[in-house]
């Protein structure tokens, strides 16, 4: 302990000798960020060394700052230090499908970590600075890598989060790689915030209010298969979760699915709110006199069949069963109003298609979104 704190003393006053306060601070931006974050106006050098110091304490990356401080200063830090060698560059390694890059902000540090702890339970590796940093390596050398290196990014969503230049960074850098297919986004809703509008496109999975649905959500997102490691106690933080079956509702939720059944589902859903809106243009057409070729049977089971899978995917995060019972309602209603639409004359009868094309419409925006 005692050869601890007068190590730790020794490099408080090299860190005080050798950079002044503008120096010091350039360090803390491009090696120790969250530090340079809590740097606030009118701070003396040794109050910025004291945070710093404590930083690394913490977190345990004292090598870590003895290896930038070494790049920063070589030929002063080998006159101090000369029984620590510079280490050499470590090459990048390729694009793991298996590593996840978990982007939080430094105040949900606690979540991000047990994250990670879990995610290393069922075989996933982790991406999550500053632990996973290379000692000397600057931070942002250390994100370019993170997101070269890892098959999927999650983003920790949080009013924090939302307000961090890095977060903000690192999230923008990931939607441009998953827009070019190089690995997946998946965004985690773990407090209740606003969020930009570029971000809330994407399905998030909701950790608010039930950390282990969460966790179980995720781990099907990520095409987990199986249980917890046999190795792994039931005293630990978290059980086996139990992987959710195959239906539709679980199917609408999971993009990532690639079986002949989700994808015959997903291509019906998106192609309802269209066939949906052609239809209810064909009845517009048809009672201003200007078509209509089907029996009045036809067109109506053709009609309520598109409005019952339109009505599944109207809303999207509701459970299966209120889905449905929203469906079977429309269905209902939408008789309601053809019928006593069929018995206005033109052009009040071309009203109740009209009613139906913009909810074709609409629920086609609602996919997209989705």
């Amino acid at each position: 302990m005692k050869k601890q704190v007068a190590r730790t003393a020794h490099i408080r006053q090299f860190l005080s000798e050798a950079f002044s306060d503008e120096d010091l601070s350039t360090l803390c931006f491009d090696y120790f960020p969250d530090v340079y974050d809590d740097f606030a106006a009118g701070m003396t050098k040794g109050q910025k060394l004291r945070l710093l110091i404590e930083y690394c304490q913490r977190r345990e990356i004292i090598p870590n700052l003895l290896v930038a401080v070494q790049k920063a200063r070589p030929e002063q830090y080998q006159e101090r230090f000369p029984q620590v060698p510079l280490r050499p560059e470590e090459p990048r390694l390729e694009r793991d499908s298996r590593q996840v890059f978990i982007s939080h902000a430094h105040e949900d540090a606690d979540f991000a970590h047990r994250l990670a702890s879990d995610l290393r339970k069922y075989g996933w590796r982790i991406w999550i600075a500053p632990d996973s940093l290379r000692p000397g390596e600057k931070w942002m050398d250390g994100i370019n890598r993170g997101l070269d290196e890892s098959g999927t990014f999650v983003l920790a969503l949080t009013a924090a989060a939302v307000k961090s230049r890095w977060v903000q960074d690192e999230t923008n850098a990931a939607i441009q790689l998953e827009q070019q297919g190089h690995l997946r986004f998946i965004p985690l809703y773990v407090e209740s915030c606003g969020v930009p509008p570029l971000w809330g496109i994407y399905q998030h999975i909701s950790f608010s209010d039930d950390y282990k649905n969460g966790l179980t959500k995720l781990l099907a997102e990520l095409g987990q298969t199986g249980s917890l490691p046999l190795e792994i106690k039931e005293s630990t933080i978290l059980p086996a979760p139990v992987m959710p079956k195959p239906d539709p509702g679980v199917l609408l939720h999971t993009r990532a699915a690639t079986s002949p059944l989700s994808k015959i589902w997903q291509v019906t859903l998106n192609g309802a709110p269209l066939l949906l809106t052609g239809l209810s243009v064909y009845f517009l057409l048809e009672n201003l006199g200007l078509g209509g070729n089907l029996s009045a049977n036809a067109e109506l089971l053709l009609f309520l069949g598109f409005l019952f899978v339109t009505g599944l995917g109207l809303f999207p995060d509701a459970p299966p069963l209120y889905r449905t019972a929203n469906s079977l309602i429309l269905c209902l209603v939408a008789i309601g109003i053809v019928f006593w639409g069929s018995r206005l004359a033109p052009p009040l009868g071309v009203l109740w298609p009209v009613i139906f094309i913009f909810l074709g419409l609409y629920s086609l925006l609602r996919r997209r979104q989705h």
